[in-house]
């Protein structure tokens, strides 16, 4: 989780920025940050999942899990470290692609990516019996398929942020870092979370609790990217319309509904989640 949490702050923020100086007519300066925002998220990604292979130890003592854990868990984490960091820097680029002007793109490519990840799930885990092993392997493989589309979208049909060197900038690295800070805090706050959890629900009622528990945070989990999409889906309009020194942006002068329209789908969101969980997780009476 804090690969995915110090890797999406650095995204978020540079895309904000690459955003706001687009909007400014400044595209030499939005093509650095880009560029330096992909190489810092790619280098963190790869140092912090490198540092989290020696944490595997401390981290299976502390929950202490029994040997069938402990195989299962070394066979696909040890996959999934390779993983991480290609699924963070494919988010990053998405953020860009996404600024511009081509989500459609993106997301025909992260539908590419699950459904490639599912039909592998079922060859490499069911058909060819790998296990853990065979699951992480899906996923790395399905994203390393996503990358390659990415690239090849860079390569052919970007029109504004394109790949290269670039001079790295200490103050825009600090700037996309203050501006990201809150999804670092969200992401590391939801995998402490998930670690006491674990740790209690491991310690009281076992694997199977961890198993039951994982099934409803997945539940919850797509609930929550609705509400995610339209953030993402709002950011590359909001900051491009904040360099070009708009405070209308595109919305024709509504842009003021747009916090109180999330919100009201944060409210149904939430009241849908607790409905959905009480009558499959609950019984009644």
């Amino acid at each position: 989780m804090d690969t995915v949490a110090m890797g999406l702050m650095v995204s978020i923020g540079g895309a904000a920025i690459a955003g706001m100086s687009l909007g400014s007519g400044d595209r030499e300066k939005c093509n650095q940050i880009f560029r330096q925002t992909i190489a810092v998220t790619a280098c963190i990604s790869i140092f912090l999942s490198y540092i989290l292979f020696f944490c595997f130890s401390p981290m299976l003592a502390i929950l202490h899990a029994d040997e069938r854990v402990i195989t299962h868990f070394r066979e696909y984490y040890q996959i999934m470290l390779l993983e991480l960091p290609v699924m963070v820097v494919n988010s990053s680029f998405g953020m860009f692609i996404r600024g511009e002007g081509s989500p459609r793109y993106y997301m025909k490519v992260s539908i590419l990516s699950v459904v490639l990840n599912i039909l592998l799930d079922y060859l490499l885990a069911g058909c060819f019996h790998r296990g853990a092993a065979g699951i992480a392997a899906a996923s790395l493989l399905s994203e390393l398929v996503c990358l390659l589309c990415i690239l090849y979208y860079f390569w052919k049909k970007a029109h504004i942020y394109h790949l290269g060197k670039f001079h790295f900038s200490r103050e825009a690295c600090v700037q996309a870092i203050l501006n990201g800070n809150s999804e670092f805090i969200g992401e590391i706050s939801t995998g402490i979370t998930m670690f006491a959890y674990n740790f209690v629900i491991m310690r009281r009622i076992g694997v199977d609790g961890v198993t039951a528990f994982t099934i409803v945070g997945y539940t919850a989990y797509a609930f929550n990217m609705i509400i995610v999409g339209f953030g993402q889906g709002a950011s590359p309009l909001i900051s491009f319309c904040y360099g070009a020194g708009d405070g209308r942006g595109d919305t024709g002068g509504d842009g003021g509904m747009l916090v109180p329209g999330i919100a009201l789908e944060s409210v149904i969101s939430a009241t849908v989640q607790v409905n959905f969980f009480q009558k499959c997780f609950c019984k009644p009476g």
